[in-house]
């Protein structure tokens, strides 16, 4: 993010500066580094929430810390410079924003996956961090369960926002966004929305959400790793529980082969469920008809392009719906 400074900065004092900036992002990120460059909350948490307090707060820092103009400068230069490698604009998150499938998918992926498959690998530069096997959303303490659309939003700002970059550093938070577009780009080309699960109903999100269950279960019963994903979610309704399958298998660190067959597993189970509760709700009929009569009852099938029963089920309902009400007078 560039930091819009009045041009003239240079005829104004270190403290000007600090005041002229209104982005709340900016200025948080300012106490973050300050805080994490001496060790000690010198800005006090609950003075983060508002530009009214956090801006005093940095100033009366920068004039207690810093006894004379130079070492001001200094200061505020750093932070700045800082402050524009490290706070992308806001309408890069746009698209997270924008798109609940997408943000589910990609905080997935963040707070699961290691520093070398996200960071190292991902980009094919340095290791942002000497750990790469730890996971750097869990290094910077954030909510591990988050409930809504909004709240893993700005669990992925935080994370943009909290982790800091070195001036040194040849990495760019903006190209690992790049990243992850093209990342999620490849999530919905392995996991397309599937016809019988296209929207948050409940007998569907409900049987599916169980199936992974047992999936992962059986999984490591066998000594494999399962689904380790989908202990992140805690979906607490119908619609954050849609949000949750697709984001589990979609941010699920498995073999694109493996994926695609509990994909094939679980529709094809679903369907044989549905085609099991069919059968109970129907009931055999035993009569023999003409031969004439059976090949019309096949003809009426063909021209209206469905089943024998079905034709058989309509004929049935029309000829009751006709005779309703006297068949209500007579035998109710």
């Amino acid at each position: 993010m560039t930091i819009n400074i009045d041009p003239t900065y240079r005829h104004k004092t270190p403290v000007d500066l600090i005041r002229e900036i209104n982005d709340l992002r900016t200025l948080k990120f300012f106490a973050h580094i300050l805080n994490n460059a001496t060790g000690n909350p010198v800005i006090s948490v609950l003075a983060t929430n508002e530009k009214s307090t956090l801006k005093p707060a940095l100033i009366q820092h920068l004039l207690t810390a810093y006894a004379d103009i130079s070492s001001q400068w200094n200061a505020v230069n750093w932070l700045i410079s800082m402050g524009d490698r490290n706070v992308i604009p806001n309408e890069q998150f746009d698209w997270l924003n924008e798109n609940q499938d997408a943000c589910s998918a990609i905080w997935g992926f963040l707070s699961t996956t290691t520093n070398y498959y996200a960071h190292g690998q991902l980009t094919q530069i340095p290791l942002i961090d000497t750990q790469p096997q730890a996971i750097l959303y869990h290094q910077l303490s954030l909510n591990l369960k988050p409930l809504s659309h909004a709240e893993r939003f700005n669990c992925i700002k935080l994370y943009f926002d909290v982790w800091i970059i070195d001036q040194n550093s040849g990495y760019s938070k903006a190209f690992f966004m790049g990243n992850l577009k093209n990342r999620w780009v490849s999530m919905l080309r392995e996991v397309k929305t599937l016809n019988w699960l296209a929207k948050p109903e409940r007998e569907q999100c409900e049987w599916a959400w169980n199936y992974l269950h047992d999936y992962h279960r059986k999984e490591q019963s066998e000594a494999r790793l399962g689904i380790s994903v989908l202990w992140s979610f805690q979906p607490i309704n119908d619609h954050e529980k849609f949000l949750a399958i697709y984001g589990v298998l979609r941010s699920w660190a498995a073999h694109k082969a493996e994926k695609t067959l509990l994909l094939k597993n679980m529709s094809r189970a679903w369907r044989e469920r549905q085609r099991r509760q069919d059968q109970k709700e129907k009931k055999a009929i035993n009569s023999y008809v003409d031969v004439k009569v059976k090949e019309r009852l096949a003809l009426l099938a063909r021209f209206n392009r469905c089943q024998i029963n079905e034709v058989l089920s309509d004929l049935i309902n029309k000829e009751y719906r006709r005779l309703e009400p006297e068949i209500r007078e007579q035998f109710d």
